[in-house]
């Protein structure tokens, strides 16, 4: 099976991709044509300063607001953009949606056969092992008791087999070997199906489609960074949206492990709007002076003074978040941090605390490598006049691997 295997298999395509967060709503118009890098035509992105925390319904009512102002720029200026360029633009070819936590949750083991006679490997069987343990996760949401976005009600929106290995060996063709043996690495995630339906009608009401393929972010930023960076096996990666933190844990190429942690850009501006009793767009402004060295000496030390509290907070949440994905395993160094907002050095330099020592390869801090568009311009290009967008970058670069290199 490959991954997203539902996508249409077309050679040259213009299509619409959403970026849909907790914090913020982004859109492209992209070209996707065979043996090149993604062709990102136009960008447009809405951000959400929320001043209490949010909901899952006053996020949803607020975040579909977004995406109508997102979609209706993507139908008039972004047309008319793709237009000036000589590109067909008003003929739209599919609709791509990627959503971060917490409107998907990720799932993911590794299902182990193991017999002591020879076995042939049959895709029938291996599709009945991964179809029991969705069925097995789907029902063990039935426990989900709080104000989650999902449930026992949810829809499977993908699953992917990655990588199998047969008596320990990697293997693309694994159906009719021999093995004693079988190791699946199996990844899904799932969606509250009314609010995808929410959202698909939002999109409807600007671009003429009922439905569209949904995607995990998480899946579609391993996907990138196994094209981009190909040489490195053992990584984190680490997204952080408006109102959480996501984390990623890539070992020996496979993506093995996926946490996250209510603690975002949005928890931090809003802590330090309370803080200094203003609201959360001049507190992201005065972080933005802060960490930029223009800050007068006085709200200086005011605001070191705040974010000393937060950083300590966070730095304990993503400690913990170890113990969420593998207490039993020691983290790689190298680690990837994609920020949708001005703020990565800020939490860059989280990432650089003495504390994680004793849970990093080789007892050091993390080399933290920032997700920014200079390092994707080879595997996706950007129009004239175009803002370059960082996480539509890596879902456009996803996609293009999903749809051109991953055919069966």
């Amino acid at each position: 099976m490959s991954l997203f295997s539902q996508l249409n298999h077309r050679s040259d395509e213009v299509s619409l991709v959403f970026d849909i967060a907790s914090g913020t709503v982004g859109g492209a118009i992209v070209k996707f044509s065979k043996g090149q890098p993604a062709h990102i035509l136009y960008t447009c992105r809405e951000l959400i300063l929320f001043k209490t925390k949010p909901t899952a319904q006053s996020m949803l009512s607020e975040i579909t607001k977004r995406l109508a102002e997102v979609a209706r720029r993507l139908s008039t200026e972004g047309i008319k953009h793709v237009n000036t360029l000589g590109q067909v633009g008003s003929n739209i070819n599919h609709i791509y949606y990627l959503f971060s936590s917490p409107w998907v949750v990720s799932h993911t083991k590794v299902i182990t056969v193991r017999k002591d006679d020879e076995f042939r490997v049959t895709k029938r069987e291996i599709n009945q092992l991964v179809h029991a343990e969705e069925e097995e996760y789907v029902a063990s949401l039935t426990l989900v008791k709080d104000d989650s976005r999902v449930n026992s009600n949810s829809k499977i929106i993908e699953h992917a087999q990655i990588a199998m290995k047969v008596n320990g060996y990697e293997t693309s063709r694994p159906y009719g070997k021999m093995a004693r043996t079988v190791s699946i690495p199996f990844f899904m995630s799932i969606i509250d199906e009314p609010a995808l339906d929410t959202i698909e009608h939002t999109v409807a009401k600007y671009f003429n489609f009922r439905k569209g393929s949904s995607h995990s972010f998480s899946l579609a930023l391993y996907t990138a960074l196994r094209d981009i960076f190909s040489s490195d096996d053992d990584f984190l990666a680490v997204d952080v949206n408006g109102e959480l933190t996501d984390i990623m844990l890539i070992k020996n190429g496979i993506l093995t492990e996926t946490s996250s942690f209510p603690l975002g850009i949005n928890s931090i501006i809003r802590h330090v709007a309370n803080a200094l009793k203003s609201t959360p767009e001049v507190a992201e402004s005065l972080i933005q002076i802060y960490m930029n060295n223009k800050a007068e000496p006085t709200a200086e030390k005011k605001i070191a003074t705040i974010l000393a509290g937060i950083h300590d907070e966070w730095v304990d949440n993503f400690e913990r978040a170890f113990t969420d994905l593998n207490p039993d395993v020691v983290m790689p160094k190298k680690l990837f941090l994609i920020v949708n907002n001005n703020l990565s050095n800020f939490f860059g330099g989280f990432l650089k605390n003495e504390r994680f020592k004793h849970i990093v390869i080789p007892g050091d801090t993390f080399g933290v490598t920032l997700l920014d568009a200079p390092k994707m311009n080879t595997y996706c290009t950007i129009s004239t006049d175009t803002s370059p967008d960082s996480f539509l970058m890596l879902q456009s670069i996803a996609l293009n691997s999903l749809i051109h290199k991953h055919q069966v």
